[in-house]
């Protein structure tokens, strides 16, 4: 393991079996090959967070299907570790692996939108913001994430929380159908009617099954919302938490909110109270209100405007490439402790730019059954997330041991419990807590019929049924 808690993958590649599998890749596959004295090298190996400083093989630019599956089979041929890349904003950078191959997903990027039946489908390498502008198009949409820029493939395979979750469920909910290239090679259709139980795992089981090649989404009609920020200072956060605990506990499923900690450019530390209410300004006017105090609030933006806006309007250019390091659980103890719990924490990070998150989940989100996708935790309203982000290697030690610290107080609070999206490298336990025990000995099972040699191991790994924890590569 490396000093920043991040493991190196892959064991050194030698000289001429190297050479040998870069040289197979380039004759096989029409698009490029990136090997580590190709100039377009380093930029393709950059991903979301900083910290991942890992130096693949060969990183693949599929060109379509066939040559993901070649790479695919050269990887298995010569004993390759292989990793996916779709958006590359996956926190333990599991978009990259060292010495193995990377099929690099990031350059296929056709959305098409059949408005008469409400359906999208679009490539592995689509970001969210890609996917609402097509449909925005339409008046249409489908839960993505709290941010745009986030990519379609990682954040609905794991789940997808979004602004749109409490009214349309999650991303995965509204995943009707994949094309998946499996780890013999074989192309197969996952929907309700054909390899039900492959689509199943697909909707929060993560990267584990196969290389989704295709993605259709079930849409809904949605155009204009009713969002903002409800802003106070970190001082009132016991105030603004206590607003934010009552309105979650009895929102319509039209608002779904999140509650954020951070320290502002100015440097003022702040609490804020976000919403998106699907509906009228006047009916979101309603819902919001009880966020808002007759004293004490620094700023309020709530207004009516495009749901595209709204989706943008926490991007922050600046984060992609500072080095990160998450932690988080579900929280049901939204009291005054824990709203000290979360002041105090914010006033004590070592980096201006660490960010404290709840997320809503409630509604359509909620109601779903617990065994109807492989995404777990239906029952649990409140997730919250230690979001470190830093500038310097030098940085590293002082963030990471306050997110590990602060991590270890945050079990007062909440059930040992996770969600794939917000896992860093923290080991098979920490995997397993983001799933019932039903739903991982089901996962088990999957991946033992469609993965049982564990080619797909690159991610946060579900190990075959009766496979021990040493299997991690053919």
């Amino acid at each position: 393991m490396t000093e920043n808690g991040i493991p190196a993958t892959g064991s050194p590649a030698t000289g001429g079996a190297a050479a040998a599998t870069v040289k197979r890749l380039r004759g096989a596959v029409r698009g490029r090959v990136l090997s580590r004295d190709s100039p377009d090298y380093d930029g393709a190996r950059r991903v979301f967070n900083g910290m991942i400083d890992r130096r693949p093989l060969a990183i693949v630019q599929p060109l379509d299907v066939t040559d993901m599956r070649e790479a695919l089979l050269i990887s298995r041929d010569d004993h390759r570790d292989l990793a996916i890349r779709g958006g590359g904003h996956n926190v333990a950078g599991l978009a990259l692996v060292d010495d193995g191959i990377v099929i690099d997903c990031s350059g296929l990027r056709r959305v098409d939108v059949d408005e008469g039946n409400r359906v999208a489908t679009c490539d592995p390498g689509v970001l969210w913001g890609e996917l609402d502008a097509a449909t925005h198009a339409h008046g249409l949409a489908t839960t993505g994430g709290i941010i745009s820029d986030t990519g379609v493939a990682g954040l609905t395979l794991g789940g997808g929380l979004g602004w749109l979750m409490g009214l349309h469920g999650l991303s995965c909910d509204n995943l009707i159908e994949s094309d998946v290239l499996l780890a013999n090679g074989d192309l197969v259709v996952a929907s309700e009617g054909e390899n039900s139980d492959l689509l199943w795992a697909l909707r929060g089981g993560g990267g584990n099954f196969g290389v989704v090649t295709r993605f259709r989404f079930r849409l809904h009609p949605v155009s204009r919302v009713f969002a903002g920020s409800v802003v106070y200072p970190i001082g009132d956060c016991r105030q603004a938490m206590r607003r934010f605990a009552e309105l979650g506990d009895a929102s319509p499923d039209a608002l779904t909110m999140s509650f954020v900690a951070a320290t502002e450019p100015s440097g003022v530390k702040v609490a804020s109270l976000d919403a998106c209410y699907c509906g009228t300004r006047a009916g979101g006017i309603v819902a919001t209100a009880p966020l808002v105090a007759q004293e004490g609030v620094l700023r309020d933006t709530r207004r009516m405007m495009p749901y595209v806006q709204w989706q943008k309007a926490f991007n922050d250019p600046f984060r992609r490439g500072r080095r990160s390091y998450w932690k988080a659980q579900y929280v049901v103890d939204l009291s005054d402790a824990f709203a000290d719990y979360v002041r105090d924490a914010l006033e004590t990070a070592p980096s201006p730019h660490t960010m404290l998150t709840i997320d809503h989940v409630h509604g359509a989100a909620a109601r779903v059954p617990q065994d109807a996708t492989a995404f777990a935790h239906r029952d649990l309203r409140y997730l919250f997330l230690l979001n470190t982000n830093w500038d310097e290697p030098k940085e590293d030690v002082a963030n990471i041991e306050w997110t590990r610290r602060l991590f270890d107080a945050l079990r007062a609070f909440g059930p040992a419990s996770a969600y794939v999206n917000y896992l860093s490298v923290e080991g098979g336990i920490r995997t397993r807590d983001a799933y019932s025990p039903d739903t991982m000995t089901r996962l088990g099972a999957m991946k033992a019929r469609y993965d049982p040699d564990n080619v797909f191991h690159i991610n946060q790994n579900i190990l075959p049924s009766g496979a021990n924890e040493r299997t991690r590569a053919r």
